[in-house]
Formats: structure tokens, sequence, C-alpha cells
């Protein structure tokens, strides 16, 4: 990662910091967490949004992105693929991640996805999260 895996709870109020996303190192490799939630609803977007070229190229951004998707359907999070935003904004309420929250952290992924791979990275995340 690019940026310190406690970015966010590192510069949010106390009152948000179980809210908001992290980096947790597991057996598996380091792993997006938003308060005890495996964040693989991003993923099962970008999987239904993009090609499977782009979605492989995607999945290269960011490590681990199949265990994502298996940890967030293993929450019962997702019982159908998140095919557009309204569905991603669901399972983030369902997180009790509130929407300005939300935000926030898809802006940071952005960063982090140009940071990856540049403007390409950051176009291919933003074709994924696109309405």
């Amino acid at each position: 990662f690019t940026e310190p895996p406690d970015l966010f709870e590192k510069n949010t109020p106390a009152s948000l910091k179980g809210k908001m996303p992290r980096v947790v190192r597991t057996d598996a490799g380091d792993k997006w967490f938003i308060g005890d939630k495996d964040f693989g609803s991003l993923v099962s977007l970008a999987s239904n949004r993009l090609s499977p070229t782009d979605f492989a190229k995607f999945s290269s951004y960011l490590p681990n992105s199949d265990k994502y998707l298996k940890a967030a359907e293993g929450a019962g999070l997702l019982k159908s693929p998140v095919k557009d935003v309204a569905g991603l904004n669901s399972n983030f309420a369902a997180l009790g991640v509130e929407p300005n929250v939300a935000r926030g952290f898809l802006g940071e992924m952005s960063k982090y996805f140009t940071a990856k791979g540049g403007d390409s990275a950051r176009s291919l995340f933003t074709s994924a999260i696109s309405k």
C-alpha cells in the first residue's frame, strides 16, 4: 500500500473510528475492512461493471480482491451481485457506513488507484463506480 493502513482511523473523530475503512494484516495477506466486515462489495461492483480484461487489471491494483468477494458473500452482503452504485450504497448502509463516510472512502480509493497505476488505474476505478 502507498498509504498507511491506519489512514482513515488516524484522521477521524473517535466516534467514527469503528466505522472507518482500515487495512488488517491476515494470514491471507492485507485486507480492507469496515468495522468487522471484509470489504468485498466494491469488488463485486467492479466485477459486474468492467469487462473481464479490465476487471483483471482492477484486481491487480487491489491485492486479495477475490478474497474480498468471498468474505462479503460470507458476511451476507452479497445475496446478489452488486450491479450499480445503489447496490454499493445499500451494502455500505448494511455495514453502518454513513453516505458521507462512504463517499470519503471512495475518494481515498480513487487516490489509492492513482498511486498504484496512475491516471489509467484511476480511470478504471472511476468506470467501476460511476453511475
